[in-house]
């Protein structure tokens, strides 16, 4: 019999709580799995966040070569800002090359990713998913997202950003609901067809992980003892139910289906220095770079004045002058910021040939200013509580390589995010402040987590960490489809059966 595999992501979850959680028997589905087979530290590409991570996961090579970092990045050659589109993408997800090797796929609801223009199965897209990348959901066949609205409803992305304000019982119910549906969306495509691959990914971890971490964290600013006594533990709920979900489509995949359940990234308490880095780079450039800023910032306050129906009809007016004004505020810096995650701040360089009015020239110029402000930045310190802001400063350039590397950030400014970050401070910059935004209580930490059983997998076959650029080379050695440009490589104690018995 042909070797079948079950792939089952868990968007957020994090990996702490589903080891403490399993070990513990709430999550006796997962607890069975790890000890049935193996499981690992699935480690997400070094500064980067949900974005490059899916995307490194489902290609199988760094950001320098798929080129996605974030959902916004630069436009080669401008100061402007564009959305990262399916066209964008430099490598195409491995279930493309297995369909066209002939094996038969399912791919579900995978985030920030691509549809295929054709597959030997079906694809959803953007169905139940945390964030859109689409205008709408999309599919493989074309048809095929029509029915699953028909006969499973539409479904909203985004949950814990709007409709409802704070942690409460009506946004846990949502989500479990919304577990129920992919679920049942997922074990009905199960049966529906001769799967080779049968990929499909939950969002809930990340929506509750995300609107609900201050019921978790005592230490967190927004914690809310009377709502833990009445709510509980929001998370651990969602957790449960999700490792019931991964129960019932175990059962239905039959003893014969090698399982995969990974988690891309964790979770932690929402802090971070990304609200600071632009006034931070600022000062560290000197009075000069500040003022095209501070003009911009006036401008916008006074615009806010405005009513809103002359703000309505005079909008393409004020876009481009936003994109005017912040052509001249940028141009002019020796680096500026990328919009990024709360993991790092993402700086880039105002290099000579590379952005269209560099300052910075490459070679010893470009080195030595690199050099000179690694060291400023680490000398940042939390001014609540006089430990340093920044964990570590990656060079992107000295880890990723590839043809889309001179399209990543320069440098990740990595937060130490053991405590909110209001504030910071060093003798150069003097102090910069900023109150403690009241948005998402928790938001991503790196690395996840993998754990595999069946047949496929050889028992306690795994030890140490797993990249994520090894999931879509394993996937494709199990299928007998390997290939020899990935960044990855399989992971051995996930393979076809008739390996593991030396056929």
């Amino acid at each position: 019999m042909p070797a079948k595999l079950l792939v089952i992501g868990l968007d957020g979850a994090d990996a702490t709580l589903l080891r403490q959680w399993s070990d513990a028997g709430d999550l006796p589905v997962l607890r069975a799995l790890r000890t049935r087979g193996v499981s690992a530290a699935l480690t997400s590409p070094p500064g980067f966040g949900d974005d490059a991570t899916w995307a490194s996961l489902y290609t199988g090579v760094s950001p320098a070569k798929h080129g996605r970092y974030f959902y916004s990045q630069l436009r080669p050659g401008t100061y402007e800002l564009q959305r990262f589109a399916d066209a964008d993408l430099q490598r195409p997800p491995l279930w493309e090359s297995l369909s066209r090797a002939g094996r038969r796929v399912a791919i579900i609801d995978v985030p920030k990713c691509p549809l295929a223009a054709e597959l030997n199965g079906i694809q959803l897209v953007d169905w139940s998913v945390h964030g859109h990348d689409h205008a709408h959901v999309e599919s493989w066949p074309p048809s095929l997202a029509a029915q699953v609205i028909a006969q499973f409803g539409a479904e909203s992305s985004n949950v814990c950003d709007r409709d409802l304000d704070g942690a409460d019982n009506a946004f846990r119910d949502r989500l479990l609901a919304s577990i129920d549906k992919k679920a049942a969306l997922s074990a009905h495509y199960l049966d529906y067809g001769d799967w080779d691959l049968f990929l499909t990914v939950f969002k809930e971890s990340h929506c509750i992980g995300h609107r609900c971490w201050q019921l978790l964290d005592r230490a967190h600013p927004q914690h809310d003892a009377a709502a833990v006594a009445t709510l509980g533990n929001p998370i651990k709920q969602i957790y449960m139910a999700l490792d019931a979900a991964v129960g019932r489509l175990l059962e239905r995949a039959g003893a014969e289906t090698t399982v995969i359940v990974f988690s891309p990234l964790g979770m932690g308490a929402n802090y971070t220095g990304e609200p600071l880095l632009d006034e931070i780079l600022l000062r560290l450039d000197g009075p000069d770079a500040a003022r095209p800023r501070q003009r911009i910032a006036r401008l916008e306050s006074l615009w806010r004045r405005v009513p809103f129906r002359i703000r309505q009809r005079a909008h393409h007016r004020l876009d481009w002058a936003r994109r005017r004004a912040h052509y001249v505020a940028t141009r002019r810096r020796r680096c500026f910021v990328l919009p990024h995650n709360e993991i790092s701040g993402a700086i880039r360089v105002n290099l000579v040939g590379r952005e269209p009015d560099g300052v910075i020239h490459p070679g010893a110029e470009y080195d030595a200013f690199c050099t000179a402000l690694i060291r400023d930045l680490r000398e940042l310190v939390n001014l609540a509580t006089g430990t340093p802001v920044v964990q570590d400063v990656i060079r992107t350039s000295e880890l990723y390589r590839g043809e889309r590397a001179d399209r990543l950030p320069d440098l990740l400014v990595v937060w130490q995010r053991t405590a909110p970050i209001a504030s910071a401070g060093s003798p150069k910059i003097g102090e910069v402040r900023r109150p403690y935004p009241l948005y998402r209580s928790g938001n991503h930490v790196p690395d996840g987590f993998l754990a595999a059983s069946g047949p496929g997998v050889v028992p306690a076959g795994l030890s140490g960490p797993i990249s994520a650029t090894d999931v879509a080379p394993t996937i494709a050695a199990f299928l007998g489809v390997p290939g020899d440009d990935y960044d990855g490589a399989p992971i051995t104690a996930i393979r076809p059966t008739d390996r593991i018995h030396g056929g």
